[in-house]
């Protein structure tokens, strides 16, 4: 299957053997689907009180709202971003 492909070594071993394609999306719906709350609601708070002006540069700002969006992905939760 191609999905092996993307599967990283640590969690190869959850799904080896699985032959069907609806095991297969259950048990990763089970492996990746979960969020941590109380790390998401932490990253959240602290997204929502950055302020520009508390950077040297607007480029270090963005970037701490990225790496930020992006931990907030890995525990499961993204962020809405909005324009304007």
């Amino acid at each position: 299957m191609a999905i092996m492909t993307y599967i990283s070594r640590k969690n190869f071993f959850h799904i080896i053997g699985i032959k069907c394609s609806h095991v297969l999306s259950y048990k990763l719906n089970l492996l990746f689907n979960n969020v941590n709350e109380s790390q998401a609601m932490r990253l959240e708070k602290y997204l929502i009180s950055l302020e520009p002006c508390s950077f040297e540069r607007i480029e270090e700002y963005l970037a701490c709202m990225k790496e930020i969006q992006l931990k907030l992905g890995e525990c499961g939760k993204d962020f809405p971003t909005k324009d304007g």
